[in-house]
This record gives C-alpha cells, sequence and structure tokens, in this order.
C-alpha cells in the first residue's frame, strides 16, 4: 500500500514537472538538440542567497523573482543558421504579448530587450491596481551575435526573467558597482 501511494505521489509530481517545463513561450526550443536550455526555479534561489548579481543579491530580490529561463545555440557548423533562427523565432514569439523597451546594434551584435506588465484586475481596488499597473512579469532580452554579417551561423542567447518587478528591480540587476 506504502508503495502504491508512493508511486502515485511520484506520477503526480513528474507529471506536474512537465506541465511546468512547458509553462514557457520558448517551449520549442526545449526540444532543440543545439539549444541549451536552463531553468533556475524559486527553490533554486533558496541556495545561492549570496549571489550578486548587478547591484543586488538574489537573497534581496527573491520575493520578486518566480523563475530564470536561459536558452543559447552555440556555433556550432551542424547546427547551421540555427542562431539566426533562434533569433527570428523569438522574436515572433514574443511581439505579440510584449513591448519593445530597448534595441541596440553595435557592430554585429544585437540587443533587445522586451517587457510585458501585470494585467489589470478589475476585482482588486483602483490604488492596487494602480500600482499593478507598474509592475514587470516578463523581461525578456535577446542578445545575437551574427559574427559576421555574410556568415549566417551566428549565435543567440535568450533570457527571460519571470516575477513582480519594478523598474528599479531591472536596473538593479543591470547596473555594475564601480
Amino acid at each position: 500500500m506504502k508503495t502504491k501511494m508512493i508511486s502515485i505521489l511520484l506520477g503526480i509530481l513528474l507529471c506536474a514537472t512537465s506541465l511546468y517545463a512547458q509553462n514557457t513561450p520558448f517551449s520549442t526550443f526545449q526540444r532543440n538538440p543545439y539549444i541549451k536550455t536552463t531553468f533556475i526555479t524559486k527553490s533554486m534561489f533558496d541556495l545561492v542567497p549570496d549571489l550578486k548579481v548587478g547591484n543586488t543579491t538574489i537573497k534581496e530580490m527573491k520575493n520578486k523573482l518566480e523563475q530564470v529561463e536561459i536558452y543559447n545555440n552555440e556555433s556550432n557548423a551542424s547546427a547551421g543558421s540555427l542562431g539566426d533562427l533562434m533569433k527570428m523565432n523569438a522574436v515572433s514569439i514574443i511581439e505579440r504579448d510584449y513591448d519593445l523597451i530597448l534595441s541596440l546594434q553595435e557592430g554585429n551584435t544585437e540587443i533587445m530587450f522586451y517587457t510585458r506588465k501585470a494585467k489589470r484586475n478589475s476585482l482588486v481596488n483602483e490604488a492596487k491596481a494602480e500600482a499593478n499597473d507598474n509592475l514587470i512579469t516578463d523581461l525578456v532580452m535577446i542578445n545575437y551575435d551574427s559574427k559576421t554579417k555574410t556568415n549566417y551561423n551566428g549565435e543567440c542567447t535568450v533570457i527571460r526573467i519571470v516575477g513582480k518587478l519594478t523598474a528599479e528591480d531591472i536596473r538593479k540587476f543591470a547596473s555594475v558597482k564601480q
């Protein structure tokens, strides 16, 4: 009986894990063997509370972060033009629901930041709704390096930060102490 109960609980846990892993707009990247996928969940943040990110630590941001996803293709001849396709797919996936807040191109490198803000809930009071309007629930950075303008074997990294962040929180992540 105990073994059966443990088997059922393990089965439920595995199903929940697979559903959780699919809760990303970039699930197609997970199935590609040339794309490295890293998920860092809220539970993992507890294991590294003193990790410095910009001018803050994970401990300070822990209650605001839900997960971090990192997708990266390695520039590799067998992957062909994967970096280019990855960039195009990422942009087409997120441009429907996200706002482009920064696009920067320098040489062969292109960096784009997209955000999605919290949805207004009509059942909360107006003050909470206004505060909620300023919360960023998703921050996506796409970093693409084409290597050369004629070589279509570029590298692409997509980083997605999920949580309830303010513009100040993002500044803390992005800033570096001098």
